[in-house]
Formats: structure tokens, sequence, C-alpha cells
């Protein structure tokens, strides 16, 4: 007879990700209320007459009402200033004229751009409340008597345009809930000697006579060597490593060279094969894709977009436009660009998912995975910080990096695992193997602009180190829960997995809540990818509850967990089909 509890909460829980689907509005309907009104009781009876985890039901009641105080109570709007005129009103989020209790002037607006681009790093309004002056720019916020000011964007003559938001009352209870569910959570794992290397790994990282290839040069706004950017420009035309027996360095020196020649020749990849520049225009000379593309809305946009983006590239160097000499005062030290010069030309991301993958076919068969994975642990690792250190940045902005940075987390996991149980290792290598050659696919197409204003933040590094550790080990009990429907031995270990992922998704939905509140005025605003990375954590708890039977029954156990996997694709992957406030870098 199947549990109507755990039947209730699956509903529940997959009713929220369904959510995402629908128009905003329904967020602010009166059933939405009523239904987290039932969950916040069903905490409350949780607190009062079950003796578990109190201080854990506690905090998300706390999130909850903190939730339903921000919807009653605060005031979010924007404001639209210009320059040197005084404003005391703004416009709500139900599109009301309301007044301010202080007046805005704008004083000055600049965009902070990227050296030797123009694209910004960052937008910054000086402004007058009241009598005193306010910067405001991303990630940095103007207060004012409890009002929070951020900079959302501008008009392109000068203006600026602002978010306004109060909140009194309920952001200060949310973040209590934060507060006690970190100090709670740290109970539900204090026997897991899994958490350990897991909360460490996620916490620690959150801290001219040259050579062409050599050469340094301005590029999307970094100091890089020449071979950087023709290693980039290279694979992204062509999709290959060289191109006629020519390596990067000199495929790029010889487009340079020979612009005309090479107009003819076939080497832009495209989905059906390679094609010309001179194909891609007719005898008028007109632009074939634009002519072609609908808009969007057309079968082929796609294809004919990613066109655009390499032959736009490929016209920024004809023009002599996509890098220039690096000012001498800005040029970095030999070491660091040799080594960048050497991460180029071994693309060590390629040598680690084909030795993954090489050690995990051997693991099953030598049961030396514990050996295997502590390995490519550390090369992993080695790999990630000499990224870290060429790029300048916290390598986890796009899906190559962070599926690399996934795949050393799996390696750290099947090393943990391995202690056990041999096999078990070699699946966890084996995922990692997968995980770094959907690396390497992406390395194939690289993103060619620089970081976006919003996310040039230090909290980029700490949000997305827990949410991609938590999704590591949540992922592992995928196929321990396949070798489960066989040998139960393995839900032992499932069951110390899922502690310490839900512990560690909780606190990364935390942090990326207060990165929220920091750059959009808001901790939470239902975004398909804050939702749906709620309903992984909600789904991945309901084994944890005793009363939900599911620990009871293993055969069940395993198959629920094959099925909750479902919804780390739809968080990672799915959801990118949907308008996101999360759509940065792919």
């Amino acid at each position: 007879m199947p549990n109507i509890k755990l039947i209730f909460a699956v509903v529940a829980s997959l009713f929220v990700g369904a959510t995402s689907f629908f128009p905003s509005e329904i967020y602010s309907k009166w059933w939405w209320f009523v239904f987290w009104g039932v969950a916040a009781v069903m905490l409350l009876y949780c607190i009062v007459r079950v003796r578990a985890r109190k201080l854990l039901h506690l905090s998300l009641l706390l999130m909850i009402c903190g939730g339903l105080l921000t919807a009653l109570t605060s005031v979010r709007g924007s404001v639209h200033l210009r320059p040197e005129v005084a404003v005391s009103d703004f416009i709500d989020s139900d599109g009301q004229m309301r007044k301010l209790p202080f007046s805005l002037t704008l004083l000055e607006f600049k965009t902070d751009y990227y050296p030797g681009m123009s694209f910004p790093r960052d937008f910054c309004s000086r402004v007058k409340v009241d009598d005193r002056e306010v910067d405001i720019s991303m990630n940095r916020i103007g207060r004012h008597e409890g009002w929070r000011i951020y900079q959302q964007s501008f008009d392109g003559s000068g203006g600026s345009i602002l978010t306004i938001a109060y909140d009194p009352w309920g952001t200060g209870v949310c973040y209590l809930g934060f507060l006690l569910f970190a100090l709670s959570g740290l109970s539900m794992v204090r026997r897991r000697r899994l958490m350990i290397p897991f909360a460490l790994l996620a916490f620690s990282l959150s801290a001219s006579a040259a050579e062409p290839a050599e050469r340094q040069v301005e590029f999307r706004g970094r100091i890089v060597p020449f071979a950087t950017v023709a290693s980039e420009l290279t694979f992204k035309l062509t999709g290959q490593q060289s191109v006629a027996g020519m390596g990067p360095t000199d495929f790029v020196i010889s487009l340079m060279e020979h612009p005309q020649q090479w107009a003819s020749a076939e080497f832009i990849k495209t989905k059906d094969g390679y094609v010309s520049v001179a194909s891609l225009y007719d005898e008028n000379g007109a632009y074939l894709p634009q002519l072609r593309y609908e808009g969007g809305e057309g079968e082929h946009d796609a294809e004919l977009l990613q066109l655009d983006e390499k032959v736009a590239l490929l016209s920024e160097l004809w023009r002599g436009e996509l890098f220039s000499p690096a000012p001498q005062d800005a040029l970095r030290s030999e070491a660091s660009v040799r080594s960048e010069v050497l991460y180029v030309r071994i693309q060590p991301v390629r040598c680690f998912f084909m030795l993954a993958l090489t050690l995990a076919v051997l693991a099953i068969f030598m049961r030396r995975s514990q050996l295997f994975s502590a390995l490519l642990f550390v090369v992993g690792t080695v790999i990630f910080c000499w990224r870290w250190w060429i790029a300048g940045y916290f390598p986890v902005a796009g899906t190559g990096e962070i599926m690399f940075f996934t795949s050393v987390c799996l390696c750290g996991c099947a090393w943990v695992l391995a202690r056990r149980n041999s096999f078990t290792g070699a699946l966890g290598l084996m995922m990692a193997g997968f995980a770094g050659l959907l690396s390497w696919l992406a390395v194939k197409n690289p993103v060619m602009t620089p970081l976006m204003p919003v996310l040039d933040s230090p909290w980029l590094s700490i949000h997305v180190s827990l949410v991609m550790v938590s999704y590591a080990l949540l992922g592992m009990t995928l196929p321990l829960a396949i070798a489960g429907l066989f040998r139960q031995r393995y839900l032992q270990t499932v069951m110390q997995l899922l502690p310490v992922g839900v512990y560690l998704l909780g606190l990364g939905i935390i942090v990326g809540a207060m990165w929220a509140n920091v750059s959009w005025g808001r901790y939470w605003a239902w975004d398909p990818k804050e939702t749906w990375a709620l309903v992984t954590m909600l789904l991945y708890a309901i084994p944890l509850h005793p009363s939900l039977g599911l620990q009871r029954h293993s055969r069940l156990l395993c198959l629920y967990l094959i099925f909750a996997f479902c919804s780390i694709v739809m968080t990672y992957a799915g959801v990118n089909c949907l308008p996101s406030l999360h759509a940065y870098r792919t």
C-alpha cells in the first residue's frame, strides 16, 4: 500500500517546480500563500510534537515566515534618474507611482569598461540622497534610512536606472533562518566522516622580445599571451586544435596575413560541415545568415547565431580590433605567461578526462579505485588551481569550467567512497570522466566574452563551490542506487551521502539568496534556477525522514533516487530553456 505521506511530499515538491512553467503572477495568488502556510503549520507541528531536529525545522519555518513578511510588508520598485534632476517618487512592482521619503539626484553615471573593450565591467552611479552623496554600483548597495538602493541599468544618455527596496521585517527573519540552518545542519552531519573533506573543499575554494605565442596582448579585458587568443579563436572557428597542419598560433597569424586567401577557404565549422566566409555572401554582397534569420523563432536561428558569432570574430580579427598590444605598465610576469602558454599547448582538461575514463575502467578490474581516485583528485585540483591562476578569477563562470570543477569533486567523492568499496569508487571515477568530457566539449567552443558585471563578485566562488560539491555528492547516489537494486549494501553509503549533499545544497541556496539580495535587491525571486534548486533539495531530503518510510523499502528507495536525479538534470540544464535571471554564460 503506497505511503500517503510520501506521495504527498513528492507531489508537493514537484508542484513547486511546476510553477516555473507558469506566469510569474501565480506567486502573488492567495492559494500560493495557503500552500506555504500549510507547510509552515507542518513544520510547527514537527517542532512541537517531534523531537528530531527541532532547530533545523525552526530554521525552515523562519525562512517561510520571512518570505511571507517580505511579501506583505516590503516595498520594491525602480526609479529613473537623469543628471542633476531631483526625483522623489518611484514606480513600484505593481506599476503604480509612489512617493519616496527622500529625494534622489544623479550627480554622475559612468560605465567602467574592461581595458581595451566596449564590454562593461561595472555600472557606477554617484547619487545625492537628500543632503549626502552615495556611491552605488553592481554588488554595492546604497543605504538610506532603511531603504536600499541598487544599480539596475542605464538609459544610454547619461541617466541611471536604480532599484529601490524597503523590507523592514522579512529579510532579518529570513536571515535568522539562514543562520539556524547552517548551525543545525552541522549537527545533522556531525557523525558523517564524509562531511570533512567535502566541506573543506567547498569552503577552501572560496579562497616584446618574446616568441609570438608568448607575446602579451590585451584581449577581452585581460592581459594574455597571444597563444591563448589563438587557441580560443581556432577552437571557436574550426572546432579543432590545428588547421592544415598548423597549430593555433601559426593558423591565426596566417589568417591575419592572408585574409583574401582564407576568405575563400572552407574552415568555419557548422552543423552540416565547413563553409567559407565568401560562401556566406551572395553576388550582391548581402549577408545570407542575416537574410535567413527569423527573429529567434526559426528552426535554424540558433545555428545562424552561432555562425554569426564566428563571422563577427573573424571580422574583428581582420579589422585589427580583436586584440591589441598589451600596455607596458600592465605586462604580466614571464613565469605566468609561460605557464599559460604551456596550459594552452597541452590542454590539461582533455588529458584529465581521458585519464579519468581509462583509470575508471582499470579500477573495475584491478580494484585500485582508491589509489586512482586519490591520484585524479590531486591532479584535478592542480589543474583547477592552475586555471585559476592564469585566468585571474575563480573559474566557475561557464559550462566548461563548472563541469571541470564538478569532475574534480566527483574524484574526491570516489576517493572517499573507495575506502569502503572499490566498485563504488570506480563508478565515481566513471562519472568524473564523463563530467570532464563535457568540460572538454565546452572548451572546444569557448565563450569569448569576459565576466558580466553581476558575476564579478566574491559571492560567485562560494555559491558555485557549495552547489556543485552538493550536486557531485547527490549525483553519486545515482550509480549507487542502480547498484543497490542488486546489492543492498550500497544503500548504507547512499544514506551517508544524502545528509551531506542536502546540507551543502541548502548552504549553496542560502549563499545564492544572500548574493541575490546584494545584486538585485531581493533574496528570492522564484526564478526557475532557484525554484528547481529548492525542489532538488526537497526531493533528496525526503529519504532522510524515517516517518515517510523510504528507508524501510530498499528497492523503492533505489527507484526513488534514480527518479530524484532527474531534478538535478532539470536544475542544471532543463531550466536553460526557460526565461531566467541566471542565463549568463554557457
